[in-house]
């Protein structure tokens, strides 16, 4: 693998061995790797060592969920907390989608409820206003008030 620490090309086998050295002649905490977004910020010596490590091809960390690799254990334990938090969400989601069916379903049987009683009722006003024409049928023929009686059929 090639280098890619400023002014240096060199080619080698142990990438996290031979950034050690130059990392040991410095005296900032400062990654010097071409095109690193995380140049600066390192509080120590520990965490330039650690953060170099991203630069090398060794990944001894595998996530089994996503099967991505890492190069440190802290950053693996990052990354699989993200999956653990991400499982609470989709338990909590899972909770409300229960939540939501439970009072889908009762609202369906209240609709129900009150379709049936529409019918019923529906039904039930047929039947008066049926009656409340026989009545008047009735009445009209026993008092013999209207003489046209298709006129008053067509009527009703």
């Amino acid at each position: 693998m090639e280098c890619k620490w400023e002014n240096c090309t060199e080619k080698v086998d142990d990438m996290y061995t031979h950034i050690k050295q130059h990392l040991k002649d410095q005296s900032h905490f400062k990654c010097l790797w071409n095109n690193c977004t995380k140049s600066t910020g390192f509080t120590s010596k520990g965490a330039l060592y650690s953060h170099c490590k991203s630069h090398t091809t060794d990944k001894n960390w595998g996530c089994h969920i996503c099967k991505l690799d890492f190069n440190s254990m802290s950053v693996y334990y990052r990354h699989k907390k993200k999956h653990q938090t991400l499982n609470e969400k989709e338990i909590k989601l899972i909770e409300r989608i229960g939540l939501m069916s439970n009072l889908i379903q009762f609202y369906q049987n209240k609709n129900l409820d009150l379709q049936n009683d529409i019918f019923i009722k529906r039904n039930r006003l047929k039947f008066i206003n049926n009656e409340i024409v026989e009545i008047i049928r009735k009445y009209v023929k026993m008092n013999n008030r209207y003489s046209n009686m298709k006129f008053w059929n067509d009527y009703l």
